[in-house]
């Protein structure tokens, strides 16, 4: 990032953070709320046909939110990485150069009598069971504009999320954009709690157009010359089941996804449990996850980056335990029995094991 750049951001942060108290003072750290992390991992992929590769990685975030009045507030964030959209990880790379910082989040939110629309560039707002990335890795930040609308009756919750995001503008083209629709319906029953829930995500002018993010790459979709072969219209059932035995939470979920664009290899399915939580000192966390994307299901271009490596067409397994040294320190380590390339006739095994340190404060 250039000085002009990180500049605009620095005094970007500063008028946020700027504000008048009932006595018309002014304090620049006054109603602010500051969030960050960092993260340092080792990862070591072992991909059959490929040299085994062995890497050190960061990633810092730091984001500011300041209530504006009783409607508005505002949220800008930085993360490390690169232009990637689904990775904010730096690799220790480059001969010691210095490592970028980029725009991680950008919104404007609205929120009257429980009903919320963002403006921006904002993290995901749609409701994923178990934090499922079969549709969207966690670090994906969709621009646009998405509204949350919820209603409670007792012991039952009743979500709809609306979405409109720009994913590429052509002054000479047509444009390519998303359309999101999902309802969730929540029931607790103590003490379980149990939540169902459909969507829709469909991109539109996606046909015909070269791959998003890297134009060499279609990150396992079906593409001829660079250039995406179908359109995708995908649509999302999910259910998701939270309880606690002996004061530990567990979560179980399971999610499908179809691309009613595609013409075969359409289906995504996913089945999760977690339990535990990982934050005061001594807690701990442990989770499963089986997955399976087939070719066209999803966009690969969005979809979970860790996973056999990032995109579509594979499937298997990620174990996960974390446990927390101090306060807000943890230790995670990951592990992923994957197999990628199912639809060639030389699919390969992949493996990868994550050593994570993070501290949030």
């Amino acid at each position: 990032m250039n000085l002009s750049k990180l500049l605009l951001i620095i005094s970007i942060f500063a008028s946020l953070s700027v504000s008048a108290d009932n006595h018309g003072h002014n304090s620049i750290t006054e109603d602010i709320s500051w969030k960050g992390s960092l993260r340092f991992r080792y990862e070591r992929t072992d991909k059959r046909g490929s040299d085994l590769r062995n890497r050190q990685r960061v990633q810092a975030k730091l984001s500011a939110k300041k209530k504006l009045n009783k409607v508005f507030k505002g949220e800008i964030g930085l993360v490390s990485g690169s232009s990637d959209p689904i990775s904010s990880n730096q690799s220790f790379d480059g001969a010691f150069t210095s490592k970028g910082i980029n725009l991680d989040v950008a919104v404007i939110k609205a929120k009257y009598k429980g009903q919320k629309i963002n403006f921006g560039k904002m993290k995901n707002p749609i409701y994923a069971p178990g934090g499922s990335e079969i549709i969207w890795d966690g670090d994906l930040r969709p621009e646009g504009v998405h509204g949350n609308f919820g209603y409670k009756f007792s012991n039952t919750s009743i979500g709809l999320n609306l979405g409109q995001f720009w994913v590429e503008e052509n002054s000479s083209a047509e444009e390519i954009y998303l359309s999101t629709g999902q309802l969730v319906l929540s029931q607790k029953l103590k003490p379980v709690t149990i939540t169902l829930g459909a969507g829709v995500f469909s991109y539109d002018n996606l046909a015909g157009k070269t791959t998003l993010v890297d134009a060499t790459d279609s990150f396992g979709n079906s593409a001829t010359a660079n250039k995406y072969d179908y359109n995708y219209k995908m649509t999302e059932i999910f259910g998701e089941v939270k309880f606690k035995v002996a004061k530990i939470p567990f979560t179980v979920y399971y999610t499908t996804v179809s691309n009613s664009k595609a013409q075969r290899d359409d289906t995504a399915t996913s089945f999760g449990l977690k339990a535990g939580k990982a934050k005061k000192q001594g807690s701990w966390k442990a989770q499963y996850l089986y997955k399976k994307v087939e070719k066209d299901a999803v966009l690969g271009a969005f979809t979970d980056s860790n996973f056999k490596g990032a995109g579509t067409d594979g499937k298997g397994h990620e174990i996960q335990v974390g446990y927390a040294i101090m306060d807000k320190t943890v230790i995670n380590v990951t592990h992923f029995i994957n197999e990628t390339s199912l639809t060639t006739a030389n699919s390969r095994d992949y493996d990868k094991t994550q050593l994570d340190l993070k501290i949030s404060f």
